[in-house]
């Protein structure tokens, strides 16, 4: 027959298991929180800059920008973030607005879509048109006698802002002209472009 002091250590022994078991347990669950929260903060540090970049610095819409990204990933050279900015400098708003021919890239856009630009000598209106070394953006003569685009190509022109090297600007003839394909030290733009490819791995 169990003595009273064995009965009473066993049941000591009993609870000691049992809260134990239950610190085990609370410790676990706030791990678990703790990596669900430390994933959930990395997610949304990689959501902020793709929409800083998609968004706020060249202004597209998600298909069109994943579209770019794709084309970056299948480049046998380089790395995908840096291609990525390449790629988007290329276009051709951005060029305009590069070449101080536009207030914004906003603005670039609107007056490719109403066939005020000309890409070597033909009319474009797909802002989202890659230029390459060589090509050459003008004004069409309709809108180099339009004065408020006169007046928008002079308060840029005033602007302390420069043309990157890997372009040029003819400000008399309102032409703008690609020398070359930007390099990423090539590109103002900040922005981890490594957490956008962190998140699109995802998917």
């Amino acid at each position: 027959m169990m003595s009273e002091t064995s009965e009473k250590n066993r049941k000591e022994a009993s609870r000691k298991v049992v809260s134990e078991g239950g610190v085990a347990e609370k410790k676990t669950r706030a791990g678990n929180e703790e990596s669900l929260g430390r994933r959930a903060s990395e997610y949304k540090r990689q959501l902020v800059e793709k929409q800083k970049l998609k968004k706020r610095v060249y202004k597209m819409r998600e298909r069109q920008f994943r579209r770019f990204f794709n084309m970056a990933e299948a480049m046998k050279k380089g790395e995908t973030g840096d291609n990525l900015l390449v790629i988007l400098e290329r276009r051709l708003d951005n060029v305009i607005f590069r070449v101080k021919m536009a207030l914004s890239r906003k603005h670039a856009r609107q007056m490719i879509v109403h066939g005020h630009f000309l890409l070597n000598g033909k009319h474009v209106k797909s802002p989202s048109s890659l230029v390459k070394p060589g090509d050459v953006v003008t004004l069409t003569d309709q809108a180099k006698a339009a004065a408020g685009i006169k007046d928008a190509f002079e308060r840029r022109m005033n602007s302390s802002v420069r043309v990157p090297e890997w372009l040029e600007l003819d400000a008399e003839t309102y032409k703008g002209t690609v020398l070359k394909i930007p390099t990423r030290t090539d590109i103002p733009t900040k922005a981890e472009t490594s957490l956008i490819v962190e998140l699109y791995s995802r998917s």
